[in-house]
């Protein structure tokens, strides 16, 4: 037996100006870190559910890597102290910096070129 539970007349059709908004996401890495292996072990996924989940989590963006994609911290803040999941993941093992990355210039950072 199937239920429909759902109003119809709350349904309306979405005017023109409200499809060119754009999506309310952007793809996010978090900043300067890589797996140890080849890929992110299953290990590594269930340290970031169980840092993040149900607990309030602020995205600090640190740079924009691309037009599309920013590097970010997470930190949760629902805890007695904050806790960073990049520092987490380097603490624990799960990952490593990324080589080089330090010397890598930043698109965000602004250079006085004149003298």
């Amino acid at each position: 037996m199937f239920f429909w539970n759902s109003y119809s007349y709350r349904f309306c059709e979405i005017d023109s100006k409200s499809l060119s908004i754009p999506f309310a996401a952007i793809r996010c890495a978090i900043h300067d870190i890589m797996p140890v292996g080849k890929s992110w072990s299953e290990e590594a996924s269930n340290l970031l559910v169980e840092i993040t989940n149900n607990h309030f989590v602020r995205v600090s963006i640190v740079e924009r890597i691309k037009e599309n994609m920013l590097s970010v911290d997470l930190i949760t803040t629902s805890c007695v102290e904050a806790i960073s999941v990049r520092e987490s993941f380097l603490y624990t093992g799960l990952a490593r910096e990324m080589s080089g990355a330090a010397n890598l210039p930043s698109p965000l950072k602004v250079t006085n070129t004149s003298k």
